[in-house]
């Protein structure tokens, strides 16, 4: 589940918690998040329901950096190795 987390009472920020907000700001719904115990990663499936564009994001483990394969209507894929490429990707369509 992705929540805020906090630390003496301040929100503290988290990978997770950022592309959750951008891509549901974006319009993205959060379809499916599964752990995998090997490797130990999370993974979380994103649909975009009017343009049909899904993003995959791997998280690392203990929040840990995540990747992006994202997958265009038609066929088309790319990949963002951080949130700041995953934005360029969706911006560009």
């Amino acid at each position: 589940m992705i929540t805020p987390a906090y630390k003496n009472g301040q929100m503290q920020p988290s990978t997770a918690q950022t592309v959750f907000s951008w891509l549901t700001g974006a319009g993205f719904q959060l379809e499916q998040q599964r752990r995998s115990i090997s490797p130990a990663v999370v993974e979380y499936f994103y649909f975009h329901p009017s343009l049909y564009i899904q993003v995959h994001e791997v998280q690392e483990a203990d929040n840990g950096p995540s990747s992006f394969f994202i997958f265009y209507p038609g066929g088309a894929t790319a990949f963002a190795s951080d949130i700041g490429q995953l934005q360029r990707c969706i911006s560009a369509g």
